[in-house]
C-alpha cells in the first residue's frame, strides 16, 4: 500500500489500529502516523506541523490505542505520546508559517472582521492579514512600526469594513489606517498626521455611526472621525460633548437602533444615540451593591444586554433586574469572563485559556478547552467574530481557531473508579481487585487510610474536578479539585459508605456507580458489652458512695441536732438568770417610792404582791416549761403592781375564755416583759384612760396571746425617749424574742412575734398589738 520497498525502515510499520467506527490507522517509522482508506486502497499520511496544536509532529510512531472515551493515541520514539480524537471536528486551526505561502504570518491574532462573504480581516501584532474564504489561503501584509508612514502597520487590534469595502485598521500606538483592497492603498492617520491630527491613536474599537461615520476608543477616549474629511473631534477639539469628556473607555458596542454602548473602568455603561447626539448614563442597569463590577465585554441579543465582567455574565436590560450568572472554571475557582458575541440562543464568551457559552434561557454554562484542542493557547477576547456561513472565529497567540457550533455537545463527566486504596500508605487491595471492590474490613487500628480515583478521561483531564464523601462519618462532599486522591485519619468504628463523583468543568456532577462499603472495627473499651459492664460497675460506685454519703449526713444531722438542743438549754438559762435581776431592779424601785411617800398601807400592799412575784419567779426560773395558768399569775401580779405604783392610771382586761390554763405549758416569763412594755412606755405617757387587754386563744398545734394597749403607739413612745435623751436600753424584749424563737423551734415550728400599730378614725395613733404564736404543748 505504501508503494515503496527501497528499504525496511521505509516499510517498517509497528502498530494497526482499527478505530470503534472502523478507520483504519497506521504507525510507521518513516511516514509517522497513516489513515488507510480501503475504498480508495491507499493511505494518507498526517501532515506534520509543529505550530498547530491539533496537529502531529512526531518525528515516527510506533504505538497506537484507542481508550474508552475513543481519544487515539500515539506513542513515539523521540518525542512523547500524542492524542487526538478523529471525531471530533468542531474546532479546525490555522496554523502561522512564515515559510508557507499562503498561510498565516506568525503572531498574536488580536482582530478579526468580516470584510465580506468572501474575505476575513485578521489583525496581528506584526500587521495585517486576509482570508480568501473561497481558497482558505491567506494574505500577509508586513507591518512597520512607525507613526505617519501610508501603508500596513502593527500592533493591528481593531477593524471594520465599511459598505464601500474599504477596511478601517485600528493598531495599539500607530493609529487608524485606512485599506482600500481594490485599489491596494494603504492611508495612515496617526498623532503626526498634517493637517489633523489623531491625539488617541491607541485603537482598541470601532463602530460605524449612521452617516458614516466612526466611533473608535482611544486610550480609552471616545473619538468621532470623518471618513470624508478625515476629521477627528476629540476631548480636544470638542470638549462640550459629553460623549467626548468619557475616560477609561473598555469596550463600545452597537446594538439593533444603531445605538453605541459604552462601559469604563469606573464602572459606569453609558448610551450615545447618534441621531439626537445625547450620552444617557445607564448604570442603573447595574447592580446597586456588591463586588465592585468591571466590565470587559459586552453583546445585545434583542433588548437583552450580556455585559462579561469579573463576576462573570451580568443579563440587564431596560426595566429589567440585573442577573449574574457566575462562571466556574476547573478547580470551582471563578473566571474572570471577557469579551462577548450572540450566536442564536448563546452568548459566547471567552477567558485567556478557556471558550464559552451559555443558554439564553436557562443560563447554562459550557465550558471547552483541552478537549477540543484550546491547550497551551492564549485567546484574545476581542476576536471573538461571527461568519456569514455561522461559524466562529477566534484568535489566539498561536493563530486563528474556527468553531462550528452545531458540532459542539454537551459533555458529561466520565464515571469515577477508585484505582488504589491504602491503609497507613500501604496497598490494602490488589489493582485487578480494586475498581471492582464493594467492601471492605478493617481493624479499629487500621482507621488511616487513603485512596486514589479516576475518571480516566484523558481528552479533559486539566478541566476534570472530583469530589468525594464517607457517608456515616460525614455529610458534605469534599472536593478534591483536580486531584485524584483522598484521606481519611482517626475514623471511628463503625460502617461507612465511600462514595464519589466527578464532573468537567461544563457539565454537572455524575457519581460514581462504584460505592464502597467499609467497616471498621471498635477496640473492646467501645463494644456494648464492655459499655453495659463499665456502666453497671459506675452504677455500683455511686451506689456505694450514695449509701456512704447518706449515713454520715444521718450521723451529722443526729450530732448536730443533740448539741442545737444543748445549746438552746443553756441559753434559755441564762436567759432567764437574766430575767430575775432586771425585773427585781424595777420592783425595788417602785417599793422605794413609796417609801419615800410615807405611804405605809401602799408599801405593806405592794410588798405582800411583790413577795408572791418573786417567789413564783425564783420557783419558775429552774423550769424550761411552766403551766399557763402560772404564766398568767405572774403577769397578773405584775399589772396590779404596777396599778399600785402609778395610782390606777390604767385598768386591764384577761381573757383565756375556751382554754384550760392548768392543761397547757409555756416558756416562763414570756408575758411580762410584753405587759411592761405596754404599761411604761405606751399607757403612762398618755393623757386618756389606759386599758390593757391580754387574750389568751387556741388552735390546733398553736396558742396565740394577744396583749393590746389603747396607749400613744410606738412612734410616739421612741420620739418621747429621744427627746428625753433615756440612756436606759432595754435588753428584756430582745431576750424575750430569742427564748419564744427558741421555744417554737425545738417544737418544730417557725413563728414570729407580729407588732401592730393600732389607728383611729382619724388616722391618729390608737394603741399598739402584739400577737404571740407559740408552739401548743398540753400537760399529760
Amino acid at each position: 500500500v505504501l508503494g515503496h520497498t527501497d528499504s525496511i525502515l521505509y516499510n517498517s510499520v509497528y502498530d494497526i489500529l482499527k478505530d470503534h467506527t472502523g478507520r483504519v490507522w497506521i504507525a510507521s517509522a518513516y511516514h509517522r502516523l497513516l489513515e488507510y482508506l480501503p475504498a480508495q486502497d491507499t493511505v494518507i499520511a498526517v501532515p506534520r506541523d509543529p505550530y498547530n496544536p491539533l496537529g502531529f509532529d512526531g518525528n515516527s510512531a510506533s504505538c497506537i490505542y484507542e481508550d474508552r472515551q475513543h481519544n487515539v493515541w500515539v506513542g513515539t520514539r523521540a518525542n512523547g505520546v500524542y492524542r487526538f480524537n478523529p471525531a471530533m471536528g468542531a474546532v479546525k486551526f490555522y496554523p502561522q508559517n512564515d515559510f508557507v505561502k499562503g498561510q498565516l504570518a506568525t503572531g498574536r491574532v488580536t482582530s478579526v472582521s468580516v470584510a465580506s462573504a468572501g474575505r476575513i480581516i485578521i489583525g496581528t501584532d506584526r500587521g495585517p492579514s486576509v482570508l480568501d474564504r473561497t481558497t482558505n489561503l491567506f494574505t500577509n501584509f508586513r507591518g512597520v512600526s512607525t507613526n505617519g508612514i501610508d501603508g500596513p502597520v502593527e500592533m493591528v487590534q481593531s477593524s471594520y469594513t465599511d459598505d464601500h469595502g474599504i477596511t478601517w485598521l485600528g493598531s495599539n500606538r500607530l493609529g487608524l489606517v485606512r485599506f482600500d483592497a481594490a485599489a491596494n492603498t494603504w492611508k495612515n492617520f496617526s498623532r503626526v498626521t498634517k493637517p489633523f491630527a489623531l491625539a488617541n491613536d491607541g485603537i482598541s474599537d470601532i463602530v460605524p455611526l449612521p452617516d458614516g461615520n466612526l466611533l473608535f476608543i482611544g486610550f480609552g477616549r471616545p473619538t468621532i472621525f470623518d471618513t470624508k474629511t478625515f476629521f477627528t473631534h476629540s476631548a480636544a477639539s470638542d470638549s462640550g460633548t459629553a460623549l467626548l469628556r468619557l475616560t477609561g473607555v473598555r469596550d463600545l458596542v452597537r446594538d439593533s437602533n444603531q445605538h453605541c454602548w459604552l462601559a469604563d473602568d469606573h464602572g459606569g455603561l453609558y448610551e450615545y444615540d447618534p441621531f439626537s447626539r445625547e450620552l444617557t448614563d445607564r448604570r442603573a442597569w447595574l447592580p446597586a451593591s456588591g463586588d465592585p463590577l468591571q466590565v470587559t465585554g459586552m453583546a445585545w441579543q434583542g433588548n437583552i444586554l450580556y455585559l462579561a465582567t469579573n463576576l462573570g455574565i451580568l443579563v440587564t436590560g431596560a426595566g429589567r433586574k440585573p442577573e449574574l450568572v457566575e462562571v466556574r472554571g476547573p478547580g470551582n475557582v471563578y473566571l474572570e469572563i471577557r469579551g462577548g458575541l450572540t450566536d442564536g440562543e448563546y452568548i459566547w464568551f471567552c477567558s485567556n485559556r478557556l471558550l464559552g457559552r451559555m443558554h439564553s434561557k436557562t443560563k447554562m454554562v459550557e465550558l471547552f478547552g483541552e478537549r477540543e484542542g484550546l491547550a497551551g493557547v492564549q485567546l484574545f477576547s476581542q476576536t471573538l467574530t461571527r461568519t456569514p456561513e455561522g461559524s466562529i472565529l477566534v484568535g489566539s497567540n498561536k493563530g486563528l481557531f474556527e468553531l462550528f457550533p452545531s458540532k459542539f455537545t454537551r459533555r458529561t463527566g466520565s464515571p469515577v473508579y477508585l484505582t488504589d486504596f491504602r491503609v497507613f500508605d500501604k496497598r490494602f487491595l490488589s489493582a485487578d481487585m480494586i475498581s471492582s471492590a464493594t467492601s471492605i474490613h478493617l481493624d479499629y487500628d487500621q482507621n488511616f487510610f487513603s485512596f486514589d480515583m479516576s475518571s480516566f478521561d484523558y481528552a479533559g483531564a486539566s478541566d476534570v474536578e472530583y469530589a468525594y464523601k464517607l457517608e456515616g462519618f460525614e455529610t458534605e462532599w469534599q472536593s478534591a479539585g483536580g486531584r485524584r486522591t483522598g484521606t481519611y485519619t482517626n475514623v471511628p468504628g463503625g460502617d461507612y459508605t465511600l462514595k464519589m463523583r466527578v464532573r468537567n468543568s461544563s457539565g454537572g456532577w455524575t457519581e460514581s456507580p462504584q460505592q464502597l462499603a467499609i467497616h471498621i472495627g471498635k477496640p473492646v473499651y467501645q463494644q456494648w458489652w464492655f459499655r453495659i459492664l463499665a456502666v453497671l460497675l459506675l452504677l455500683a460506685c455511686i451506689s456505694l458512695f450514695y449509701r456512704a454519703r447518706v449515713r454520715r449526713i444521718n450521723r451529722e444531722a443526729i450530732m448536730r441536732s443533740d448539741y442545737e438542743i444543748k445549746l438552746n438549754e443553756l441559753e434559755n438559762s441564762a436567759l432567764r438568770t437574766q430575767m430575775n435581776p432586771h425585773f427585781i431592779f424595777n420592783s425595788l424601785n417602785t417599793i422605794n417610792s413609796f417609801i419615800n411617800s410615807n405611804d405605809a398601807v401602799q408599801a405593806n400592799r405592794y410588798i405582800s404582791k411583790f413577795s408572791r412575784l418573786v417567789r413564783l419567779i425564783l420557783d419558775h426560773s429552774r423550769q424550761k416549761r411552766i403551766l399557763l395558768k402560772d404564766e398568767l399569775e405572774v403577769a397578773g401580779l405584775y399589772i396590779q403592781l404596777e396599778q399600785i405604783r402609778f395610782e390606777n392610771k390604767f385598768s386591764y382586761d384577761l381573757d383565756v375564755s375556751g382554754l384550760d390554763p392548768a392543761a397547757l405549758e409555756v416558756p416562763p416569763l414570756i408575758i411580762q416583759p410584753f405587759v411592761e412594755n405596754a404599761i411604761l412606755h405606751g399607757l403612762l405617757p398618755s393623757k386618756k384612760p389606759g386599758l390593757l387587754k391580754i387574750k389568751v386563744s387556741g388552735q390546733d398545734d398553736s396558742l396565740v396571746c394577744i396583749i393590746e394597749d389603747n396607749g400613744i403607739g410606738r412612734n410616739a413612745a421612741a420620739q418621747l425617749r429621744q427627746g428625753r435623751g433615756y440612756p436606759h436600753k432595754s435588753h428584756g424584749m430582745e431576750i424575750t424574742l430569742k427564748r419564744i424563737a427558741f421555744f417554737n423551734k425545738e417544737n418544730g415550728r417557725d413563728y414570729q412575734v407580729q407588732f401592730k400599730d393600732l389607728t383611729g378614725d382619724d388616722g391618729s395613733p390608737a394603741g399598739t398589738r402584739v400577737v404571740i404564736t407559740l408552739a401548743r404543748i398540753e400537760t399529760f
